[in-house]
């Protein structure tokens, strides 16, 4: 599917060479529909153009209702074979801290697993309300995150860049992705 897409010119022809920046720019000055990539980029968009509008939509599904794909969060933890224990520990409860975390949740635009702390999603915060809480739509893992093992995000977008430039064909991208999954799995994380 990807190299159909591809093929019918379906991406930006900076695909593999633009930066975030560019990248930002791009949506800031409406060269740009849409943007897969951390709520905080909101941000970088917001200095380029400070009346950009922004908000999130479903990824629509081919079988079913749209959904929401969500990554991994940010987590604090301590090793208990850390030589810096007590420091961690420290620090973890630095930021557990409601206004501490609050901050936190501020600079990264977005939520908080911590009862009393605000969500921060600035524009995206009416659209996530209408689409989420209204509509009641589904929120479901990256596939890699749930079903492939520890290493294999890097193997997927490489191969996928290698569709897109034409680097690989679709057999030589499902070898690489073969040979990746079976060298990672099983490996401890």
């Amino acid at each position: 599917m990807v190299k159909k897409w591809a093929d019918a010119k379906y991406f930006n022809v900076d695909y593999t060479s633009a930066s975030a920046d560019d990248d930002a720019r791009a949506m800031a000055s409406d060269q740009a529909a849409f943007f897969l990539r951390a709520n905080g980029n909101a941000q970088l968009m917001e200095s380029f153009n400070p009346n950009v509008k922004l908000g999130m939509f479903p990824v629509p599904a081919q079988v079913g209702k749209p959904y929401f794909s969500t990554g991994e969060d940010m987590a604090f933890g301590v090793s208990k074979t850390s030589k810096n224990k007590d420091e961690a520990l420290k620090f973890i409860d630095f930021m557990a801290k409601p206004a501490n975390m609050q901050k936190l949740v501020n600079v990264s635009m977005n939520d908080s697993a911590l009862k009393g702390i605000n969500s921060a999603l600035g524009q995206f915060q009416d659209t996530y309300d209408y689409w989420v809480n209204n509509q009641k739509t589904r929120t479901v893992p990256f596939f890699d995150r749930a079903y492939l093992p520890n290493g294999m995000y890097n193997t997927l977008a490489k191969s996928t860049d290698g569709l897109i430039t034409g680097q690989l064909t679709p057999q030589s991208a499902a070898e690489q992705v073969k040979t990746s999954f079976n060298s990672l799995y099983g490996q401890k994380s």
